[in-house]
């Protein structure tokens, strides 16, 4: 009984560890998509770069926070499969 509580457990962890994992890659999907359309739409409406870069720069910060926040899921991953 004890043994089925424990594995049960470790499957939940797990199935919601791999969840955290595809949202973050998710997460990191949109992000691209959003900067090729913010790219095409400066370009469509003939603005120039430096118009809305802040933006641009902000949306790459976010994007390496999530790049190591993937990192470390995996590390966590990893950690608790050791476990």
């Amino acid at each position: 009984m004890r043994k089925q509580i424990i594995e049960s457990a470790a499957y939940e962890v797990a199935t919601q560890v791999r969840a955290v994992e595809d949202a973050i890659e998710g997460a990191l999907a949109e992000i691209a998509e959003l900067q090729g359309r913010m790219i095409r739409a400066r370009s469509a409406f003939g603005i120039a770069t430096a118009t809305g870069h802040t933006a641009f720069e902000q949306l790459a910060e976010t994007t390496m926070s999530l790049v190591h926040a993937r990192g470390e899921m995996a590390n966590c991953h990893i950690s608790l499969k050791e476990t």
